[in-house]
């Protein structure tokens, strides 16, 4: 999303820090993962990414590769802290079928989310 302050953490610190946990590759590998009009059928999660790369001219990092040789895979999230520094908001990923894997919040939802906490 634009405007939005992002950060790499290959080292996955500030995952850790927020209760992001990892989760090991064979958990990962055995999910199919669905996303209508992103992928033309259901896919685990090699597959996916090795479509998702090369439809999006992708290239893997230096620190992917670090990522990857971990055999570790790790759970995202995003939050909305205030001036405070209280987390008003969040939106994790969760590892089961049919959850939050490999979702990310509707844009719609977070500028909702954004200006009710501004308005507080």
């Amino acid at each position: 999303m634009p405007h939005l302050l992002a950060a790499s953490d290959p080292e996955r610190a500030s995952h850790r820090a927020f209760g992001l946990r990892e989760v090991g590759m064979d958990a990962v590998a055995a999910i199919q993962i669905d996303l209508p009009g992103e992928l033309p059928e259901p896919m685990d999660v090699m597959a996916m990414n090795e479509f998702l790369n090369k439809k999006e001219g992708y290239e893997i990092t230096e620190a992917d590769q670090q990522m990857m040789g971990s055999g570790q895979a790790q759970l995202v999230g995003q939050f909305l802290i205030d001036r405070e520094g209280i987390v008003r908001w969040s939106f994790t990923e969760i590892l089961e079928v049919g959850l939050q894997t490999f979702r990310a919040p509707k844009p719609e939802e977070l500028i909702s989310v954004a200006s009710q906490v501004a308005h507080q």
